[in-house]
């Protein structure tokens, strides 16, 4: 049971939700419980169908995608270890347990992940202009900028960014999550590429995690 909060007000609080249900005060609290554990589970489920039915766009996606089918979900947050048991039987036989640190379980995985941000580059050679818009970048580039130097570009960018916004210079793991390159036709010539690349600092943990990690588990 939880063992803070005054239960005088507690039982207050739920006293005119016992009367329009037409049951005892205890009664309706478990049955917002339920309700609450039931629209936890339901909500998490319909998540996991958004994204296992979201569309693939290139062969890439196609042949690199996977289904996500958990078989544990783990709690975090105040009131984890007082749901867990209760989160369960609305679970369809997935374990449900708690997280170490369930209370700041969150400021911790926020505290331990890399700063992340993502940077787009558009190149046009037939116009000799490449773009990252968003950060106010551009470049004269000739007919021979071509998909691997824009992704050198963006990468270097990328970098840079995450930096400003904070990252440290042990974290700064890239990867490019989109790439296009179309060649430009007029006539029976190629007149130019158009290149499109997205890069993102990779998600994870800072590279100091390990260290902070095994100074938490010791306290």
């Amino acid at each position: 049971k939880i063992r803070t909060g005054s239960l005088e007000k507690a039982i207050e609080g739920y006293r005119p939700i016992a009367q329009k249900l037409g049951c005892s005060i205890e009664q309706a609290a478990h049955r917002v419980l339920d309700t609450l554990c039931r629209t936890i589970v339901s909500e998490a489920t319909a998540l996991l169908n958004r994204i296992n039915e979201k569309p693939v766009y290139t062969i890439h996606e196609m042949l690199e995608g996977y289904r996500v089918h958990p078989k544990k979900i783990l709690l975090i947050g105040g009131p984890a270890p007082f749901l867990a048991s209760r989160i369960e039987r609305f679970a369809e036989g997935m374990q449900v347990g708690v997280v170490p640190r369930w209370d700041v379980a969150n400021a911790i995985g926020a505290a331990l992940a890399r700063t992340t941000t993502e940077v787009v580059l558009f190149a046009d050679t037939q116009q000799e202009i490449a773009i990252a818009p968003e950060e106010a970048w551009k470049q004269k580039v000739d007919r021979h900028f071509d998909k691997a130097k824009a992704i050198e570009a963006a990468t270097a960018i990328l970098r840079d960014k995450a930096v400003r916004l904070g990252a440290g210079k042990d974290d700064l793991e890239t990867e490019v999550i989109e790439e296009y390159q179309f060649n430009m036709v007029r006539g029976f010539y190629t007149t130019g590429r158009n290149i499109r690349v997205r890069v993102q600092i990779k998600p994870g943990l800072i590279a100091a995690s390990d260290a902070i990690v095994e100074m938490l588990s010791r306290g």
